[in-house]
């Protein structure tokens, strides 16, 4: 066994402690049942168990080293088509609702992709939560 992580495994560890973070706040949803939120504690405690024992083994310098990274660094998950929601989620920002409303409207007839998924239409409307209908979702 190795005395350190590797550059790979220290952003593991560091999901981890993003895990870990996350599961505390989720605790306290309303969206939980009973049993699921008694889960979810577990897991918790397990990932403080387990990070516990990585910062006692690998010493203060390091527990230092990856709160700083996470301190300087967000977390996210970027979906399949962030570029095209995040141009979306601006202009929609932007008080352009009237563009969205006309969107609505739009509709793909007799459109023959095969790959649909890389359509900008059909990745805008799923950006602005438009079905392939010309319903809005939600």
């Amino acid at each position: 066994m190795k005395n350190y992580l590797n550059a790979e495994e220290r952003t593991r560890h560091i999901i981890i402690l993003a895990m870990q973070e996350n599961a505390e706040d989720f605790m306290n949803s309303q969206s939980l049942t009973a049993e699921e939120r008694k889960c979810l504690k577990k897991v918790n405690e397990w990932c403080l168990k387990f990070n516990g024992l990585l910062f006692e083994r690998f010493g203060e310098s390091y527990a230092r080293k990856v709160k700083q990274t996470m301190s300087c660094n967000n977390l996210r998950l970027v979906g399949k088509y962030a570029e095209v929601a995040n141009c979306i989620n601006h202009v929609a920002s932007e008080d352009h609702q009237f563009l969205i409303e006309e969107l609505k409207a739009f509709k793909c007839l007799d459109c023959d992709r095969e790959d649909y998924k890389n359509c900008g239409v059909y990745c805008g409307c799923v950006a602005c939560d438009i079905d392939g209908n010309g319903k809005t979702e939600g």
